[in-house]
C-alpha cells in the first residue's frame, strides 16, 4: 500500500485511478507524450516565452490550415464517461478546437469538443459520430482565458465555461460512441499564420 496525494490507501496494483492526467504546459519543451500533427498546412510548436503563456501552437498561412496536438491514437477515455478540462485562448482571426477526439485527422470523426473561432458569435460545443452537431452557448468569443469542460455520460454532453453549465447536447446530437483520446487544435480564418494557446488541460474517466 501506498499513500496517494490526497492521503487514502492505494494499492497500485489492484487500484485503478481511470486513466486519469493533467498537463501544465511549462517547462523548456512539449512533453513527449503529445504527438504534433499539422492537418492541414506546417505549424510549429512551442512552449511560449511569456508568463503563464503555455503552449503556443502556430498555423500555416493559408486560410483553414490547421495543427494540432493528441496522444497519437492512444484512445483511453470512454465516450459515455470522461471528463476533459482545459484552459486556452486564441489570437485574432484564429479558432480552437479543444475536447476529446478519436482520430488524428480532421474528418467528421468522432468527438466532443468546444470551439470559440473568430467569425463565431458564441462559443459552441460540438459532438459528432455519423455526423455532427453544433450548440451555440451565451459567451461570446474572445480571446481571453477560459475553463472549459466537458463531459460525457451515457445520455448526454455537457460544456461548463468558467464553472457555469452552458449547453447540453443529448443522444439525439450525435454523440461519440468510440473510444476518444484529448486533443488541442489550432486554425486559421484567414490568409495568415494565427496563434493559439493552451496552459493547462486534465482528462479523466468517471
Amino acid at each position: 500500500m501506498v499513500f496517494d496525494s490526497v492521503y487514502e490507501m492505494f494499492n497500485p496494483l489492484t487500484d485503478v485511478r481511470k486513466q486519469h492526467f493533467w498537463e501544465w504546459f511549462s517547462g523548456e519543451s512539449l512533453d513527449s507524450r503529445w504527438t504534433q500533427t499539422n492537418v492541414a498546412g506546417t505549424g510549429t510548436f512551442a512552449i511560449d516565452d511569456t508568463i503563464d503563456g503555455g503552449l503556443k501552437i502556430t498555423t500555416g498561412s493559408s486560410n483553414a490550415d490547421k495543427s494540432q496536438i493528441t496522444f497519437n491514437n492512444i484512445r483511453q477515455y470512454s465516450p459515455t464517461g470522461s471528463v476533459c478540462i482545459g484552459v486556452a485562448s486564441r489570437g485574432a482571426n484564429a479558432q480552437y478546437k479543444m475536447g476529446l477526439f478519436n482520430l488524428l485527422d480532421d474528418t467528421t470523426d468522432q468527438r466532443a469538443f468546444v470551439e470559440n473561432g473568430a467569425t463565431q458569435t458564441y462559443y459552441r460545443l460540438g459532438t459528432a459520430a455519423s455526423s455532427q452537431t453544433m450548440t451555440e452557448t451565451n459567451i461570446a468569443v474572445d480571446t481571453s482565458w477560459r475553463v472549459s469542460r466537458i463531459e460525457l455520460t451515457s445520455s448526454n454532453c455537457t460544456l461548463s465555461i468558467d464553472g457555469v453549465l452552458k449547453a447540453t447536447n443529448d443522444s439525439n446530437d450525435n454523440l461519440p460512441t468510440s473510444k476518444l483520446q484529448p486533443t488541442f487544435q489550432s486554425r486559421t480564418l484567414t490568409s495568415s499564420a494565427v496563434n493559439c494557446n493552451i496552459r493547462y488541460m486534465e482528462t479523466y474517466n468517471t
